[in-house]
């Protein structure tokens, strides 16, 4: 991401020059990987950890330089303020997106429960009304009206 406004990383490197330092002597001074060095020497804020992590960085770097960190904590600030807007707007559409998921959620689960709790009271209080028969066909002689023998010479 291209910033507003680069951030004066070259006058960091300039001045670690100027004192002699190599960036390994840095890293052994101060704790820095050197990655990150390079990286706030190049003004590529994008590879630094996150804000409190980069801002203790350089607020280090700068005081072992003998520079006053406050103009270049201030100057990473308005680097990646437009990057933390931006972060802003896609965190809320996460929200938004969230929200939405929540409430088809709920309205699935209020429709469950309606078709769950019908079938209940259709099990409780119409199923038992009905007779059991255990799934067979009971029938007896007793129960059975027998056809009247017909004659042929009736006829």
């Amino acid at each position: 991401m291209k910033q507003d406004k680069p951030f004066p990383g070259d006058e960091l490197r300039q001045r670690r020059e100027d004192l002699g330092l190599t960036i390994d002597e840095v890293h052994q001074r101060t704790q820095i990987r050197p990655h990150y060095i390079q990286a706030l020497e190049c003004g590529d804020l994008e590879v630094l950890p996150t804000q409190c992590y980069a801002v203790g960085f350089l607020t280090t770097y700068c005081r072992l330089l003998e520079l006053e960190p406050e103009r270049f904590v201030a100057g990473y600030r308005a680097c990646t303020a437009q990057a933390r807007r931006f972060l802003g707007v896609a965190q809320q559409r996460r929200q938004l997106r969230r929200a939405a998921w929540f409430a088809e959620a709920a309205t699935w689960l209020a429709i469950s429960a309606v078709v769950v709790l019908g079938w209940l009271a259709y099990m409780v209080i119409v199923n038992p009304k009905t007779e059991k028969t255990d799934g067979r066909v009971e029938a007896s002689t007793l129960d059975m009206a027998l056809p009247r023998p017909t004659l042929d010479a009736d006829r």
